[in-house]
């Protein structure tokens, strides 16, 4: 049986359509497949990716507190004196103690307040503590006593604790 150029042809072209068609069938198909459930994987991995950045921007503009480091001490000041007088806060004596901590992640440095105020105002004084942005204070002790001269008014002696970031931790 003699192959004429026309069939031999016809068999190639049948040949090469069988191998395209498995190939399609058996290897292209499957791999599409499995591309469609990584590209959906991909997809929700970038949607969660998106919802934990728009998480973190909005806890950053809500939370702007800062530790301020063993250099910043002024500033830890400044901003408690800023944050009593716009509390009507009248400031007897402002006082930095010794800071304390040694090698530590943190040093405390300990500030002896001496006030005067009426009672509201020295319960909005210390409600906003918590609302310093450059600083983290805790009041460590705390006393009043009526003022002899105006009987509304107290004074109140306290020790607010401004914690600092130090040595090799300070940015």
């Amino acid at each position: 049986m003699e192959m004429t150029k026309d069939k031999l042809i016809k068999i190639i072209f049948g040949a090469a359509a069988i191998v395209i068609i498995g190939t399609y069938l058996f290897l292209y198909r499957p791999l599409i497949g499995k591309l469609k459930v990584q590209h959906l994987k991909c997809r929700t991995i970038e949607s969660e990716t998106e919802q934990a950045r728009e998480a973190a921007a909005t806890l950053q503009k809500k939370d702007k507190k800062t530790i301020l480091n063993e250099a910043d001490v002024s500033a830890a000041i400044d901003e408690l004196t800023r944050l009593a007088k716009s509390k009507d806060i009248n400031l007897i004596s402002t006082t930095p103690l010794q800071i304390k901590g040694k090698e530590d992640l943190y040093k405390i440095l300990p500030i002896e307040v001496e006030i005067e105020s009426v009672y509201e105002d020295l319960g909005v004084f210390l409600g906003s503590l918590d609302k310093l942005e450059k600083s983290l204070a805790t009041i460590d002790s705390f006393g009043v006593v009526p003022d002899k001269e105006k009987p509304l008014n107290l004074r109140t002696k306290l020790v607010i604790n401004i914690y600092l970031v130090s040595g090799e931790y300070a940015q």
